[in-house]
């Protein structure tokens, strides 16, 4: 049975306390705490830059298979005969569903452990992709697909989901599954209080970091009138689990109004014996107060699938995952974990800007977010200027890793983002620089 397609804790689910327990048990000592890392690409025929189809020669499959190939180590997993996956102990390659590659490390304290596992992951299979005459496109937005031209992934998963959206008629649904990619962190907290922290802080610099690396800005060619379009395309897909919950910024968070808000964010499917079967839109609450009906009995094992299911900006489970930058170089993805870790790894830091943050109301970061995927870095979060949050963020988290002996070498690794910083122009404002170049 595939892990990707599994629903192993079996534990019948006798009250709501029991939801409880896996935001509980995930608070760790800070000495323990560690950052890891998944993003995003596209794999694209290198001359026509059309996405690589899941079957056939030079395929996804393939692809996959030669991955497999190269290290003996890879475990494969597949769903329904389907290879669409690579296990290497913590370290993943998964299908997302218009086929992009979604690169997850493992979680590390050091950022230079960090740096070396994701590199020689990246460039290996940069590698495998030039030998089958493709390459990466390190974007937010697909370069050339639409929602209709798009392949879609033979995962079960995203078949249920397509239905779903299709049965929506959110046409912002398929496009966050055909044509999106992003990075994720992967970050610790010590208890609910600290979580509560992290929650308010990070839910405000979203607009912040997804200005940073604003990175998509063209589709077919041309420019969408975005800086990143995924912004517009993640806050109007569905309002039943994307965007921030007002208790993440209101200073009331706590683990039990996470709990209620995810149990009244409707399902799309259960796990049974390996297969999905149709939850019937029903809220999380409405299935556990069922008994599951026909296809119970609920479980952890179906509340820890629900979980995932989930899309706010900043997601909890038994870690926090900050969800909402747009896929760029793996040089970049590296500067996000140095960066995350010279702030959230310091608890005065965290109190600081914890403060800070707390003046803005949930107004103000939606309007921030409407702001910056149009303007980028010249967007506002209230009155303030993204850009001067950003360099003061970037400046506090360098300083903390300078202090400690053993961060100090890691300051290197946020050469990028600096770069990003010292210039005021994004990704995407970089690369509409150069398509007007080509042009004129």
């Amino acid at each position: 049975m595939s892990r990707e397609v599994s629903n192993p804790n079996l534990q019948v689910i006798e009250s709501l306390d029991d939801l409880l327990w896996i935001f509980k048990k995930g608070a760790r000592d800070p000495f323990h705490f560690q950052i890891g890392m998944e993003f995003e690409r596209f794999l694209v025929d290198q001359h026509t830059l059309r996405a690589l189809p899941y079957e056939g020669k030079h395929g996804i499959e393939e692809f996959l298979e030669t991955v497999a190939k190269s290290n003996s180590a890879w475990e494969k997993i597949h769903d329904q005969g389907k290879l669409i996956s690579l296990r290497r102990g913590d370290t993943a390659i998964t299908l997302e569903p218009g086929g992009q590659i979604e690169i997850s490390s493992r979680a590390y304290r050091s950022q230079q452990c960090l740096y070396q596992d994701l590199k020689s992951l990246d460039c290996e299979m940069k590698e495998i992709a030039a030998s089958m005459g493709a390459k990466y496109f390190e974007t937010g937005i697909h370069p050339t697909e639409t929602v209709e031209t798009s392949p879609w992934m033979p995962k079960s998963r995203y078949k249920w989901m397509k239905q779903y959206y299709t049965q929506r008629n959110s046409r912002a649904g398929l496009e966050m599954m055909a044509l999106t990619s992003s990075i994720q962190v992967n970050y610790d907290y010590k208890d609910e209080t600290d979580a509560k922290k992290k929650i308010l802080m990070s839910s405000f610099m979203s607009p912040v970091l997804a200005a940073v690396f604003a990175n998509a800005a063209i589709e077919q060619g041309k420019p969408n009138g975005y800086m990143t379009r995924r912004i517009q395309i993640w806050g109007t897909m569905d309002p039943d689990r994307t965007g921030t919950p007002e208790f993440f910024v209101d200073d009331t968070f706590t683990f039990e109004k996470y709990r209620d808000y995810a149990l009244d964010v409707p399902m799309y499917f259960a796990l049974r014996d390996g297969n999905y079967v149709d939850a019937h839109n029903q809220t999380f609450r409405q299935f556990l107060n069922n008994k599951g009906g026909e296809i119970g009995p609920v479980t952890m094992g179906d509340w820890d699938f629900h979980l995932t299911t989930l899309f706010p900006e900043v997601r909890l489970k038994n870690h926090l995952e900050f969800r909402i930058i747009d896929s760029n170089s793996a040089d970049v993805v590296v500067a996000i974990a140095a960066f995350w870790k010279g702030l959230f790894h310091d608890d005065a830091s965290v109190d600081r800007w914890y403060e800070f943050f707390k003046q803005f109301t949930k107004q103000d970061l939606d309007a921030s977010l409407l702001d910056v995927s149009k303007h980028a870095l010249k967007a506002k979060l209230g009155s303030h200027s993204v850009l001067d949050i950003a360099k003061k963020l970037f400046n506090e988290a360098r300083i903390n890793l300078e202090k400690d002996i053993e961060s100090r070498s890691e300051v290197q690794y946020l050469l990028p983002m600096k770069q990003i910083l010292d210039s005021g122009i994004s990704p995407a404002e970089s690369d509409l620089k150069k398509l007007r170049a080509v042009r004129s």
